[in-house]
């Protein structure tokens, strides 16, 4: 991998890397990574945005003398999900909002032109854009300031919502957005062993990502969705092929009301944000 994507994941390497030698923050967990930590002790701790050091040498945010992240072409833009997902075992940093906010503007420019995000995806979509990119300091007001005060805590509840709808919204063909699956023989249930039948529900987001990845996204797209899998798997040092698994288990503590919030809300945004640059790329391609 080389070019400006090849510096991207070779920064975000090093990063990662260096942090538990030269970090700003001391972690009780094994990885001396503080959200990854997190999300392996369960302590719901939230890291976010601290500038160090290491952050001013390999964040393009952070270091004038590389290219901010609304310069990078639209190629990497769509890829670079796969490497934020790799800092973000860190904290949530200055590139994450950064992207998150080019994505929200050019989404905000563009979505009456793409008719698979429907009214309701764009709301529920703008809400979770919203609330990860608040921040404390934004108002003075009680009410105001406890609930940005607590946004990682939200937008952990809307992230997964807002995914599951946009997969189904994509992939109207064969499920409805409330479930019910249209077309037998098409969404494979991995807890079954066989494909849904018409008329049943799907309510497994492990099915529908795995379903959505080999039946809707175009196959070029399918290195950059292993390595992205490779990241999230990272969290827990498990296997690439559990992670959309793995995204369905946090989704169901966190509903359940027995999750903590910590980053799992980015990780969700950084998948949704690698599906919506592919319709946008898609649509500026027409």
């Amino acid at each position: 991998m080389g070019g400006i994507l090849g510096q991207v994941q070779e920064n975000y390497s090093d990063y990662v890397d260096q942090y538990p030698e030269r970090r700003m923050f001391s972690t009780s967990g094994p990885t001396g990574l503080p959200l990854n930590d997190s999300i392996l002790t369960g302590s719901g701790h939230v890291y976010d945005a601290n500038v160090g050091e290491l952050e001013r040498e390999y964040l393009f945010s952070e270091n004038p003398s590389l290219p901010a992240i609304e310069e990078l072409p639209f190629d990497v833009l769509q890829k670079l999900p796969v490497q934020l997902t790799n800092i973000l075992r860190v904290q949530i940093t200055s590139d994450h909002r950064r992207y998150w906010n080019l994505t929200y503007e050019i989404l905000d420019s563009v979505q009456n032109r793409l008719p698979m995000i429907t009214r309701d995806m764009w709301f529920e979509s703008r809400m979770l854009f919203n609330l990860a990119l608040s921040t404390k300091h934004s108002v003075d007001r009680s009410h105001s300031s406890e609930v940005l005060n607590n946004t990682a805590y939200v937008a952990s509840y809307v992230a997964y919502p807002v995914l599951e709808g946009y997969v189904k919204s994509r992939s109207g063909d064969v499920i409805e957005r409330d479930g019910t699956v249209k077309k037998e023989g098409e969404i494979w249930s991995h807890k079954n062993g066989e494909y849904y039948k018409s008329d049943t529900t799907c309510s497994s987001l492990t099915d529908l990502l795995v379903y959505f990845e080999e039946s809707i996204v175009d196959d070029h797209h399918e290195s950059n969705l292993n390595r992205f899998r490779e990241e999230v798997a990272k969290f827990v040092d498990g296997d690439k092929e559990h992670a959309y698994g793995l995204l369905y288990r946090w989704r169901n503590t966190q509903l359940h009301g027995q999750g903590e919030a910590d980053v799992q809300y980015g990780i969700v945004l950084n998948l949704l944000c690698y599906f919506l640059w592919i319709d946008v790329i898609d649509q500026m391609d027409r």
